[in-house]
């Protein structure tokens, strides 16, 4: 699995963790408990995007130490 495939394959797995925590949310009743709820949805959504940019940027890292960092035999 390319680097560029598997950063795309854990983005939308991103993706629908923020979707299934909405979701979660959307069947909260009382309105006490929904602001509470909606709190940890972001908290969590934070985390989650902060942890995609992350393996983002170690991804392209990871690509540019590849092309960059072969050298040609003497």
């Amino acid at each position: 699995m390319t680097v560029v495939r598997r950063t795309g394959v854990q983005a939308g797995a991103g993706v629908c963790f923020v979707a299934g925590l909405m979701l979660f949310l959307a069947e909260t009743r009382s309105t006490g408990e929904a602001l509470e709820r909606f709190r940890l949805i972001i908290a969590l959504t934070e985390l989650t995007i902060l942890g995609i940019v992350l393996m983002a940027l170690a991804a392209i890292t990871a690509a540019a130490l590849f092309v960059f960092g072969r050298r040609k035999p003497e």
